[in-house]
């Protein structure tokens, strides 16, 4: 359904009675709890997105990011050393927090980051990482996580009560004729 909304020419992606049977974004909206804004910006870059990625990720802000799926384009074939990359470029890794699984990460201006690591499929790490952020005592302690990377499209975290800032990596080949080749994009 993003395809007919976000598509850089003027082709339809559904014909008009099959784009009927979907919600249309303004009511899907309507049903998260906590997010009040909704602001699309494009953030181009060329080479790896990893490399430019914090030229859009301010660590200072409460933050989603949606880093590529393995078997696109953009994605280096190794989430694991994606997120690590993500990891150094914030700062200082210190470790792992024990009750909650989450990546501790020290900035260069010497602030703790909370990082929630959700691509680390290892059931016994994630498990742990999910219960944290599910945890009711914590649903409204703002300093609980500070940043949350995910993998895929956008499937989870608009809806944090936290959430200042969703940054989900994507590519679009429709955007550009450049010798057949689009410019990768971030939307956030």
């Amino acid at each position: 359904m993003t395809g007919s909304y976000f598509r850089g020419d003027a082709e339809a992606v559904l014909a008009p009675q099959d784009e009927a049977r979907f919600d249309t974004y303004y009511e899907q909206l309507n049903g998260y709890q906590y997010l009040k804004q909704l602001d699309i910006g494009y953030y181009f870059y060329t080479g790896a997105y990893a490399n430019d990625i914090l030229k859009v990720l301010d660590p200072a802000d409460k933050t989603i990011v949606h880093i590529p799926n393995v078997n696109s384009r953009e994605s280096t074939k190794d989430k694991i050393r994606e997120v690590e990359h993500l990891i150094e470029a914030l700062g200082d890794w210190q470790g792992t927090d024990p009750p909650t699984g989450f990546q501790l990460v020290r900035t260069p201006a010497g602030r703790l980051l909370r990082v929630a690591d959700l691509v680390d499929d290892d059931p016994a790490k994630r498990e742990r990482v999910v219960a944290a952020l599910k945890d009711p005592a914590h649903k409204f302690d703002r300093d609980h996580v500070d940043l949350i990377i995910a993998l895929g499209m956008a499937k989870e975290g608009f809806d944090w009560v936290w959430c200042e800032h969703a940054l989900t990596v994507g590519y679009r080949a429709s955007l550009t004729e450049n010798e057949g080749k689009g410019l990768p994009l971030y939307i956030g």
